[in-house]
């Protein structure tokens, strides 16, 4: 072939190199790239077939619309969308190149994006939230743990329409941030189940300013006791990251995550990830299907998570004070 493949990756998740953000290696440095090349390989194909590029999705809605226009006019032939985030706000500007995205829909939620013709890709899975055997490990790594807390950022498209009414509802009557397990105005009823099967107190806790989220983490009570939970939607809030770590140094909480192995090798306890080596694989001979083979996308569709991984952060546990056992080491796939 004489001419390449044009494949944008837009994205809410691509930063500049900063050691001080570990969340900085997404994008770019993500192992869904390097899963991406080798799948291009394994299919008889390379990178040196691509036009490449990486593109942070604006917030305003008319810059994302002056980007789909722009990328139309320049001959794109496929977007690349890592998050269900950033499809949603794709999608609402981009009707016209075809788009593969792989992210997660909680409880169902958006997934009215499957419905748009020009979208296929991956639905992951929340490897913590989603299954007993990994939730419970919370408790079997940390068995002093009474509480588990769950920040969660109210302008971010996670917080979808139900959500962010029933969150309404509560903001209006309460002045805390944290809204206890067995409230009326509870977002993920299912985490609150599995917590009452591991008989600790759930508290999740919308906030819409890093200085909201500073106060309400503040009165957690330090140490080992308090876990706190966190997902990519914090990322999406400048500020809130560092707000976020800071209280947790500070106040020795232990910090798990939920697909960001890179927050939990510099900051946390525990990861559970989608396997992004693998989903790279996946979109890869997705990729190959829409421009190679001609393929639609009703044809390409959407495929099932192709598995997770798990990381255990052994150092930052010790410096909370707590052991773990070499029979706990192997309940996770990466232990540092």
């Amino acid at each position: 072939m004489t001419d390449k493949y044009k494949v944008s990756v837009v994205s809410n998740y691509i930063y500049e190199p900063d050691p001080d953000k570990p969340y900085a290696k997404m994008g770019k440095k993500n192992r869904w790239i390097n899963g991406f090349v080798t799948g291009l390989i394994r299919n008889k194909s390379g990178l040196s077939e691509f036009e490449l590029d990486f593109i942070r999705l604006p917030e305003d809605p008319a810059e994302v619309a002056s980007m789909a226009a722009r990328l139309r006019e320049q001959g794109c032939q496929l977007t690349i969308c890592p998050g269900t985030d950033g499809a949603i706000r794709w999608s609402r500007a981009n009707e016209a190149i075809p788009t593969l995205y792989f992210g997660a829909h909680p409880d169902n939620h958006g997934l009215e994006l499957v419905h748009q013709r020009n979208f296929a890709g991956v639905r992951l899975n929340l490897p913590l939230i989603w299954e007993w055997e990994r939730f419970r490990l919370l408790t079997q790594v940390l068995p002093m743990a009474r509480r588990l807390y769950v920040p969660l950022n109210l302008n971010s498209e996670f917080a979808f329409p139900g959500i962010r009414t029933v969150y309404g509802l509560h903001r209006a009557r309460n002045e805390s941030m944290w809204i206890p397990g067995g409230s009326p105005y509870l977002g993920y009823r299912g985490v609150y189940f599995m917590c009452q099967r591991l008989g600790i107190d759930y508290f999740e806790g919308p906030y819409t300013s890093p200085e909201e989220l500073d106060a309400g983490l503040a009165t957690i009570e330090r140490g080992p006791e308090s876990i706190v939970l966190g997902f990519n939607d914090t990322l999406l809030m400048p500020g809130a990251p560092e707000v976020l770590f800071r209280h947790t140094r500070a106040s020795e909480l232990p910090l798990a995550w939920v697909n960001n192995a890179a927050i939990i090798s510099a900051e946390g306890v525990m990861d559970f990830s989608s396997d992004f080596q693998r989903i790279g694989q996946v979109l890869a001979g997705l990729a190959l299907m829409i421009l190679r083979d001609g393929k639609s996308m009703d044809e390409v569709g959407y495929h099932p998570d192709p598995g997770v991984r798990s990381l255990l952060n052994t150092v930052r546990l010790e410096a909370l004070g707590v052991s773990v056992d070499e029979a706990m080491r192997k309940a996770f796939d990466d232990v540092q």
